[in-house]
Formats: C-alpha cells, structure tokens, sequence
C-alpha cells in the first residue's frame, strides 16, 4: 500500500495515502466517480476508509482533504488505540 511504502522511505510516525476518482471522467459501476480510499498507516495497523462524496472534481478534492486530515486529527485523539 502507499502508506506503508511512505512509512518505508520517511520512517514518519503517522503516514496517509489517498486514492480515487474525482472525475469528471474516469468512474465505473464497481467505483463511481466521487469514490475516494484514504488509509492512515502508524508502522504497526492500517485505518482505512472508503468515501463516496459527491459534486464537481473541486469539490471531490476538498471534501477528500478534509475528510484526510480528519482522519488523522481522530487517530490523534484516539481512535487509533
């Protein structure tokens, strides 16, 4: 996976990897556009997720990126004992 491969080549404590169809082109009936995989990777477990966001390419994106950064104030927090 990316983040484990991050993790290999920075040894960084928390590494996340993002993946997905923003669109407009690109979507399929198994993944649609708006299908986004985040995985949040600390050296031991992988937290992953898979999103469906809707709207325009811009608007995917964001939404991915909050949704990322989310993920790893949450781990912070604690989700990820």
């Amino acid at each position: 996976e990316m983040s484990e491969g991050l993790h290999r080549l920075t040894k960084a404590d928390l590494c996340l990897s993002v993946s997905g169809i923003a669109g407009p082109t690109g979507g399929t009936p198994e993944k649609p556009v708006g299908t986004v995989f985040l995985d949040l990777y600390d050296g031991k477990s992988h937290y992953t997720r898979r999103e469906f966001f809707k709207g325009n390419r811009n608007v995917i994106r964001l939404k991915t990126s909050v949704n990322a950064l989310n993920m790893v104030r949450e781990y912070l927090i604690g989700f990820g004992e």
